[in-house]
């Protein structure tokens, strides 16, 4: 059998599991095009569909039905397989993957932190922006932004993430932003590029709508395909922002940016972010101490949001 459809295979039994191609995609880390791809070539291989397509979904058809059972347990069984022949690496290696919105926002402030451990580590972080197999690549632990990870995954969370409108304090002095929500149709607005694919999380249309307050024209404002970009203008005071927690928090503790409206319009997703590790697989001290310090930086962190925009 081809490693492609392996691939295939694991894209089918994802596919099947979650409910469609883009709950797939979310747990695969890829696009639903990718999987949907993946499943016609496996679909070209066997001579049959396995899903009916149409405007409105995919369908799985009674022959994909019949072996979800049988594919789920499979992958369960070669991923238990690969724990026991996995070699743990060098006893002071740790290798760590995780987006760069993570890596720049959150862990890079704090690594100094853990090398005052005094450990002697060699520590590798790959932010690479890709699909990360735990049991085959040659990777530890993983950092991720997203929901519950497959059931051949262990994971706990670190801090969930929220929404929330923030601006320079000069901005806000000039527009009377703070206390109470005014309606935003005069306010200059900064769109920043959605990161993620967390159904809840909101552009200003539906923020506004949330929150009542008035309709937003989604044309009008400065639009930032680049979030560092957007959280800059913010910043130079040009205009009011839409951004996550995690992308904002330095500017908000050291008081570049404020939360105008404080705790009561934040906005809350579905994703959390998560330290995931594969189930079964040996872990060396360094890799425990690594994982008991991130836990405890994050519980030092989810103290600072009552500090920043109040409980």
């Amino acid at each position: 059998m081809k490693t492609s459809h392996l691939n295939a295979l694991r894209a089918l039994e994802a596919t099947l599991r979650c409910g469609n191609f883009r709950a797939a995609a979310e747990e695969l880390s890829v696009t639903p095009a990718a999987v949907g791809q993946q499943i016609a070539t496996l679909e070209n291989f066997i001579g049959r569909r396995l899903f009916e397509r149409s405007p409105t979904g995919a369908k799985p058809t009674g022959h994909a039905f019949r072996v979800a059972n049988q594919l789920t347990g499979s992958f369960q069984t070669l991923s238990d397989v690969m724990a026991d022949l996995q070699d743990p690496g060098p006893s002071n290696r740790l290798a760590l993957t995780l987006s760069q919105t993570i890596a720049e926002n959150w862990l890079t402030p704090r690594l100094s932190r853990f090398y005052g451990l005094g450990l002697q580590v060699d520590f590798r972080i790959d932010t690479r922006d890709q699909f990360i197999n735990l049991y085959t690549d040659d990777i530890d632990l993983a950092i991720r932004y997203g929901p519950s990870p497959p059931e051949d995954h262990t994971d706990q969370i670190l801090f969930k993430e929220f929404v929330l409108p923030i601006c320079s304090p000069a901005f806000a002095e000039t527009h009377r932003l703070e206390g109470e929500l005014p309606d935003l149709e005069d306010v200059p607005l900064l769109h920043l590029q959605e990161w993620t694919n967390d159904p809840d999380w909101p552009d200003w249309k539906a923020w506004a709508k949330k929150f009542s307050s008035g309709s937003i024209d989604m044309n009008r404002g400065l639009k930032y395909r680049e979030i560092s970009f957007g959280l800059r203008a913010a910043i130079a005071g040009n205009g009011l922002a839409l951004s996550g927690f995690l992308e904002a928090h330095n500017a908000l503790r050291d008081g570049r940016l404020i939360a105008p409206f404080g705790s009561r319009y934040i906005s809350k997703v579905s994703y959390a972010y998560r330290l995931v590790s594969a189930k079964g697989r040996r872990k060396s001290e360094i890799q425990k101490t690594f994982e008991a310090w991130v836990l405890e930086e994050a519980e030092a962190f989810r103290s600072q949001l009552t500090e920043l925009v109040g409980s």
